[in-house]
């Protein structure tokens, strides 16, 4: 039901209605929220079923309760829960995700011929609604945090001087490219490369690029039509990437691929979800947010590393320290440490060095 709020911006016209305090032709009593019926005209949709949204939403306690008016109830949206949801400039912005949920539940039907099959499906057979959600939830940390607090802390802020004086950047698994963006803004005198397979993700990358104006600083590489882009156009002074190694069907060949394009005095920053040192299912005593992460595996995560011929199958809490020490070490790289992000409480981050 985030999705409803989400795509008619309902939270937004509660929030909205509650700082302004009136509607056309009735004021707000101060202190109450708003009802249905209110919510329903400012949103020009039919009040029946805005009511029972808001009574369901009101149930997992996304709205708020508050007093009647005469026989009609009123909520209201407290300011953090409405930045969660509607401000994509704030840092605890989670709306993307929440709303792409409906989109990965289309996949579960198909998931039963998975389960006899053994195959996966690719991350483009869940649509390009698929992948906006996934660029909606990232883009703030890339915006916030990947110069101001991940950057800093790889290899005690040397990695930043080169940056600022120029070197040469491949981002593996570039996504929609907020990244990118990122990178070209702060970093002027780097050559930078964006890789990736999605075509959904190429699109939108190419957009978000060409909406910030640097479109001709970046040059972007479809993987799917061309494998080797990787190997050509190297080698590079710093690699990295986000949320790609446990997704990937063969992480093991990834790490060989990067390891052979990096300079000796380079790096690769891999950045993937937090999870056990050991192995995933050290994490099911986690409850729910554990409960949610091997939901989202079956749907998207696990599904896409299966999804190639031998595909490893990590899943979303499947790239684990042990793992990547593993596959690290057998790709030929010779040093690997790993730092938080208090900003990124769900994220691990790893450098690897040849």
């Amino acid at each position: 039901m985030v999705y409803i709020g989400d795509n008619l911006d309902l939270y937004r016209h509660i929030f909205r209605l509650m700082e302004e305090g009136s509607l056309p032709l009735k004021q707000l009593t101060p202190g109450r929220g708003v009802t249905p019926s209110e919510l329903a005209t400012a949103a020009n949709l039919h009040e029946r079923w805005v009511r029972e949204w808001m009574y369901q939403q009101a149930s997992c306690g996304v709205l708020d309760r508050r007093a009647d008016i005469g026989d009609e109830a009123t909520f209201e949206i407290s300011e953090a829960m409405h930045n969660v949801l509607t401000d994509q400039e704030n840092t605890r912005f989670s709306c993307g995700m929440l709303s792409g949920f409906p989109f990965l539940m289309d996949r579960v039907v198909a998931l039963p011929k998975c389960f006899s099959t053994g195959e996966g499906l690719t991350y483009d057979d869940g649509g390009v609604n698929v992948a906006t959600a996934i660029e909606r939830q990232h883009t703030k940390d890339f915006k916030h945090f990947l110069v101001q607090k991940v950057l800093p802390k790889v290899r005690n802020g040397e990695l930043l001087e080169k940056l600022r004086s120029g070197c040469r950047i491949a981002e593996i698994g570039c996504g929609a490219g907020a990244s990118l963006v990122a990178l070209a803004k702060h970093f002027p005198k780097c050559e930078i490369h964006g890789f990736e397979t999605s075509q959904h993700a190429l699109q939108r990358s190419k957009v978000n690029l060409a909406a910030a104006g640097l479109l001709d600083r970046v040059q972007i590489h479809d993987v799917f039509s061309n494998p080797n882009a990787l190997a050509t156009n190297g080698p590079y002074d710093f690699a990295l990437c986000f949320d790609v190694l446990h997704d990937a069907p063969h992480p093991d060949e990834l790490m060989e691929s990067v390891r052979q394009v990096i300079n000796k005095d380079g790096c690769w920053l891999v950045v993937d979800i937090a999870t056990c040192d050991d192995r995933a299912v050290d994490m099911v005593h986690k409850g729910g947010k554990a409960s949610m992460y091997f939901g989202i595996s079956l749907c998207l995560c696990m599904s896409s590393g299966l999804s190639a011929p031998g595909g490893m199958g990590l899943g979303t809490l499947g790239f684990t320290k042990k793992v990547a020490r593993s596959l690290s070490e057998k790709a030929g790289w010779s040093d690997m440490i790993t730092f938080t992000v208090s900003e990124m409480p769900t994220n691990s981050f790893f450098v690897f060095s040849p």
